[in-house]
């Protein structure tokens, strides 16, 4: 089922056209339908929840490339609440702590200031939490930074401070998945500070992985002026 989860995820990623989106977010609703009903059999163990998590903020991501915001906000909140719960079944979870992060994260754009005044804290704590945990998860280095790029100074947003996460991220061990995140958030940052040709490096090696990634494709055109 995780090898499932895992395809969809990557037709998410590098779609080959918008129905590869549509049918790898089909699927992942029948795999979470699977678990559901799978868990009124049995009690549902951390590492469901977890993955549970893992499908709802996939299929949340899925929804924010099409544009569209309440869906993906409503799949973001709901992936926050599994990852709650796998802290609270197991606290020492380095990537459950992360992934708290990460949607809170995800929804400040969303959801705006007043979410963000409530919430900053509890993201920014949950990821260094994550790292406290585990030093060499070098996808919470990624969620560092993400956090630091998109949310307003007034809570912690820095573009430097980004970017020395991406630094420590891009040291470490990641999957495949990790990689594409680690460039392409690395060729974002250093376009946002002017630095064009660095940026087209870390993008490249980005594309080398997703080559037909939607976000890494616009931001190629940006760099190259189109």
């Amino acid at each position: 089922m995780v090898e499932r989860i895992v395809q969809a995820r990557e037709r998410i990623y590098n779609p080959l056209n918008e129905t590869d989106i549509k049918e790898a977010r089909r699927a992942l609703k029948q795999i979470e339908y699977e678990f559901i009903r799978s868990a009124t059999r049995q009690s549902v163990d951390f590492s469901a929840l977890y993955w549970l998590g893992q499908i709802d903020y996939t299929i949340a991501e899925s929804y924010l490339i099409a544009g569209d915001k309440k869906n993906a906000m409503r799949f973001f909140e709901s992936a926050l609440r599994h990852n709650r719960r796998v802290v609270k079944k197991k606290s020492d979870s380095s990537e459950a702590h992360r992934m708290v992060g990460e949607c809170i994260g995800r929804l400040i754009p969303l959801k705006g200031w007043l979410f963000a005044a409530t919430s900053a804290k509890q993201a920014v704590t949950a990821i260094e939490t994550a790292i406290d945990l585990d030093t060499e998860n070098g996808l919470a280095y990624v969620t560092l930074s993400t956090y630091h790029l998109f949310a307003p100074p007034l809570f912690g947003g820095s573009l430097e401070k980004a970017i020395a996460s991406l630094e420590q991220a891009l040291t470490r061990t990641l999957t495949r998945h990790g990689e594409f995140l680690s460039h392409f958030w690395m060729a974002y940052a250093l376009s946002q500070k002017g630095e064009r040709k660095q940026a087209e490096r870390y993008l490249s090696c980005a594309l080398s992985i997703y080559p037909h990634n939607q976000q890494a494709l616009m931001l190629l055109n940006h760099l190259k002026g189109e």
